[in-house]
């Protein structure tokens, strides 16, 4: 079952075109705890990167606008002519953000490649495209690059993932209390691998 299934039941079934949400409301309606992103990051309840849940909500009829002071989303029905044209809208207008990432090295990210190779710790596949040259594995940071400075351990701190996998270990819960073997756990029982 899909993680916030319920909330998309709710959502379907409701009749009113403008309400608040509380967080912890949500929480209880989808019984799922929400990422600590969603309490902190106005960007997670945009409908773009990948945060599937307003996407979700948007499926449903509604746009989202959070107002984290407060710890609510205001929920707006879609008018039903835009629901309509929903698959031909234009998009890729060019915008400017301003965001703070963590730096990354390329070459610690070679290295480990080039002693662990390409395939996924997950789900086992090898990505290598037919050129023999690029690949698609990401290496997934165990000790998160927004945790902050420090020297990167290849054997110890570093994972390869396909993009599938590496978006699903984002995607647990409170990651930095999570160790690599519990991730695996997770993976497997949701997966039955």
């Amino acid at each position: 079952m899909y993680k916030f299934a319920y909330l998309i039941d709710y959502l379907k079934r409701e009749t009113r075109d403008d309400f608040y949400l509380g967080l912890m409301q949500i929480e209880k309606i989808a019984r799922v705890k929400l990422c600590k992103s969603a309490y902190e990051y106005p960007e997670y309840w945009y409908t773009c990167g990948q945060h599937s849940l307003a996407t979700q909500i948007l499926d449903c009829g509604f746009e989202v606008k959070p107002d984290l002071k407060i710890k609510k989303i205001k929920l707006i029905r879609v008018r039903t002519e835009i629901m309509d044209n929903i698959h031909s809208q234009i998009e890729g207008k060019e915008i400017i953000r301003k965001i703070r990432v963590g730096s990354r090295i390329t070459t610690i990210r070679d290295a480990y490649l080039e002693k662990y190779g390409f395939s996924c710790k997950l789900c086992g596949k090898s990505y290598l495209k037919a050129n023999g040259k690029d690949y698609i594995i990401q290496v997934h940071h165990l000790n998160l690059i927004k945790n902050g400075e420090r020297k990167t351990d290849i054997d110890n701190d570093l994972r390869g993932l396909c993009p599938n996998c590496h978006n699903f270990v984002h995607s647990i819960d409170d990651l930095k209390n999570k160790t690599w073997g519990e991730i695996e756990k997770i993976f497997k029982e949701i997966n039955k691998v």
